[in-house]
């Protein structure tokens, strides 16, 4: 299984190419592209969801189940994985952030996770305010507006 997503992974990103037929600089850059692509941009979208959940606790399992139920539609299992491994580590962490009010918390921070990665509907489920929880451009498209402040002409 690992080995059939980084095959994929590595196919993507030589795009036709074989590493055999590159030079070193080519190789280093291809390399260097697959690494950032499918481990670190994943990587940092938990990053971001872990620092902001850090001061606004409310918004972790709602974040938590977004990075993963957004990731799951790029259908890339490698990216998939990274980020579903990310937020378990990221979950634990907020738990013990908030372990003050018991530790049912890591089951919750969990079940976020699996419910995005499943496809499930984290705006429903974990409903939040949605300025503080809003830390992705992404989720601006997602969000329903309940803006009916502005006057049509």
């Amino acid at each position: 299984m690992l080995c059939d997503s980084v095959s994929k992974a590595f196919s993507r990103q030589a795009k036709g190419n074989r590493l055999s037929d590159l030079n070193t600089t080519q190789r280093v850059h291809l390399l260097t592209r697959l690494v950032d692509t499918e481990l670190v941009e994943p990587m940092q979208a938990v990053w971001k969801v872990y620092t902001h959940s850090v001061d606004h606790l409310d918004c972790a399992e709602h974040l938590l189940c977004q990075v993963n139920h957004h990731e799951r539609k790029s259908n890339i299992e490698s990216r998939i994985g990274v980020v579903r491994a990310s937020s378990l580590a990221a979950g634990w962490a907020l738990a013990q952030v908030k372990q003050r009010s018991g530790p049912q918390y890591w089951s919750l921070y969990k079940e976020a996770v699996w419910s995005g990665s499943k496809g499930d509907d984290c705006m429903s489920t974990y409903k939040v305010d949605q300025k503080a929880c809003n830390i992705f451009p992404w989720q601006k498209k997602e969000f329903m507006s309940m803006s009916y402040d502005h006057n049509e002409l």
